[in-house]
């Protein structure tokens, strides 16, 4: 008798080290989204919460939600390791960088468990010169493991397995990941030690999808 086992259903996630980079002018941007906390217990969350109203929707986002429009060096070189990703997983497809922002945990600061909407895959560059050890971690969900009605703790199962309820992320000076959009994450613990920066962004597709009746081109 023969046992075959396989995994079909896997997501990708890519990640590396850029370590050939120069991040000095990212690491100097002063428009950084607020924490949830920092909007309740800071001036600078207030001030955050402001230009909401003073800006408009469109100029509030094109201010804090498209950074690397100002930083287009580091946006080419994370769409140009994304390509790369793409052609090792999904074949010969483009994407382009949407929504891109810092975040930057203070003491007591967390990530809520959320995900990303309208996109494909969301993307983390962790550009800080330095990260201590206590620095906030991220956890990446996997969303098949809230499907399951039996749940598998990870000590019970082999080493080897890749069937995996979650991620977690230890920020390091130069890592990036990508990760599927329908992913929840979060921080489980609050943020300790020196402020914790970082760099978030997502990925549409910017090919052609034929596909009869549900076919799309963003030249259309």
């Amino acid at each position: 008798m023969t046992l075959n086992i396989d995994t079909p259903f896997a997501y990708y996630l890519g990640h590396g080290i850029i370590d050939d980079f120069d991040f000095t002018d990212i690491r100097n941007e002063k428009n950084i989204v607020a924490s949830e906390r920092q909007v309740r217990d800071t001036k600078k969350g207030q001030k955050w919460v402001e230009d909401v109203n003073t800006l408009g929707v469109e100029k509030f986002h094109d201010k804090y939600y498209r950074i690397l429009e100002s930083h287009t060096n580091l946006r080419d070189n994370l769409t140009n390791k994304f390509k790369l990703f793409l052609e090792n997983t999904y074949g010969n497809l483009t994407a382009k960088i949407t929504a891109s922002w810092i975040t930057r945990l203070e003491e007591g600061d967390e990530i809520a468990h959320h995900k990303h909407s309208n996109c494909f895959y969301s993307g983390l560059l962790y550009f800080d010169e330095e990260y201590g050890v206590e620095s906030a971690a991220l956890e990446i969900k996997n969303p098949l493991a809230g499907m399951s009605e039996i749940i598998v703790p990870d000590w019970h199962r082999k080493k080897a397995c890749k069937s995996m309820d979650g991620i977690t992320i230890q920020p390091k000076t130069g890592a990036y990941y990508f990760f599927p959009s329908i992913c929840y994450h979060s921080s489980p613990f609050p943020h300790v030690g020196k402020p914790r920066k970082s760099l978030a962004f997502n990925f549409v597709l910017d090919s052609p999808l034929w596909l009869f009746d549900s076919s799309s081109n963003p030249k259309w």
